[in-house]
Formats: C-alpha cells, sequence, structure tokens
C-alpha cells in the first residue's frame, strides 16, 4: 500500500509561497469504528468483530473522561492524547487571567483561552521519522497528469506557471478536502503538525510555513 499524494498550487497572494505547488496528501473514504473492528478481525479472526467494536467504543469513551480529568493516555506504538488550550492573544498581566472558554478584553477582541481541544503525540512506528521511513508514496492520476502535463510546456520553451489550476479529482468517501485546483489561503494548520499559520501558541503549531495542506483546492 502507498500514500497517495496530490499537488495544491498556493493562490494566496499574501503568501510567500504564492503560485508554488504543494504535495499532500489525498485520502479514501473515513474508517469508522465499525470498520477498524472489521479490519481487526479480519486479520485477527479469534476476536470476534463485536468483541472488538465493544472494546474500541470503550476505549473511545474512556480516553475522553481521561483527558477531561487532566491525564494524557497512551496508546503504546500509536500516541499519546490530551487535552490542551488553545489562546489567542494573551493577557496584559497575570491580575486580568480568567479561567472563562470565549473571553474577551474590554474591546470585545478575544482573549485568553478559546478553546479545549484535543492533541496528539505520536509515538513508536507513528513518529514522524518512522513513518517517513516507511511510507511508499505514489502521485494521483489528476497530479500525474498536470506534471506530465507541465513538463511538455517546459519542453516546447513555455515557463507558464499556472498549470491545471482548475483541476478536479473526485477525493472519495467522507474527505473534505476535494477542490477545484486553487487555494484561497494559504497555511494556518491548528493542529501542530504542519507549523501552518502564525499563531503563537506553542500547541497550535506557529511559524510561517505557507503550506495549503489544509485549504480547499488542489490537483487530486
Amino acid at each position: 500500500m502507498a500514500v497517495t499524494v496530490s499537488l495544491k498550487q498556493n493562490q494566496n497572494s499574501h503568501s510567500t509561497g504564492y503560485k508554488k505547488w504543494y504535495p499532500r496528501a489525498k485520502y479514501g473514504k473515513i474508517i469508522d469504528l465499525s470498520g477498524l473492528a472489521k479490519h481487526i478481525h479480519d486479520h485477527h479472526a479469534i476476536y470476534p468483530e463485536d468483541l472488538v467494536r465493544g472494546v474500541l467504543q470503550c476505549a473511545t469513551r474512556c480516553t475522553r473522561e481521561l483527558m477531561l480529568e487532566g491525564y494524557p493516555v497512551k496508546f503504546d506504538g500509536l500516541g499519546i492524547f490530551k487535552a490542551s488550550v488553545e489562546n489567542v492573544h494573551g493577557f496584559n498581566r497575570p491580575a486580568h487571567a480568567t479561567l472563562s472558554i470565549g473571553g474577551k478584553d474590554d474591546q470585545g477582541k478575544p482573549v485568553g483561552i478559546q478553546a479545549i481541544k484535543m492533541i496528539c503525540q505520536a509515538t513508536g512506528e507513528f513518529t514522524r521519522k518512522e513513518l517517513s521511513e516507511s511510507s511508499i508514496l505514489q502521485w494521483s492520476d489528476l497530479a500525474e497528469s498536470i506534471i506530465a502535463e507541465d513538463k511538455k510546456k517546459l519542453e516546447g520553451g513555455n515557463s507558464e506557471e499556472n498549470i491545471g489550476e482548475n483541476g478536479d479529482e473526485n477525493q472519495g468517501g467522507s474527505n473534505l478536502n476535494g477542490g477545484t485546483g486553487t487555494i484561497d489561503n494559504g497555511g494556518g494548520n491548528s493542529g501542530g503538525g504542519n507549523g501552518g499559520g502564525s499563531n503563537p501558541d506553542p500547541d497550535n503549531g506557529g511559524g510561517s510555513d505557507p503550506n495549503p495542506d489544509d485549504n480547499d483546492g488542489d490537483a487530486n
């Protein structure tokens, strides 16, 4: 099995990556808990599918409960799941700090904790290093087509950069990232994995990486 990779062009004129093309993962349908239980049962027939699904459901509920009590939950070889706070703007001084969620200052600007979110720190075979070393990559059909088209133009002396901006390909399943081949806004991933956006919150993976991974519009 291989990770299918598509291409997306950054169309945000304010981004440092404007007009550049970025590889991004192309996903199939979402596998829900029942689908995962069936997959596990298919690999290990000794465990009944209903039993596997029940254990997964219990694990999901208990993980949420423990996270909200302040305990990081580690699935060995997978990741450490924990609850974190998401900040937008900091308080001017400690005496102004509050524990309210969605607070605003005197000017109506969001300040302090705006949300509680789940974050996951990969462990074992799911770390970035391990996944990178184990992955086999392949281009999506449309990405291959756009690459071939651009190579022909380069061979013909055409340096035009707007290749296949309106390309479209069915993403399949429940993936919400299918698009029209353009990007309206670059960067801004709040999960910490891609370092997008400019949020100073260290849990949000701040930075100025123009990688448009979370925006619609790509050559899938």
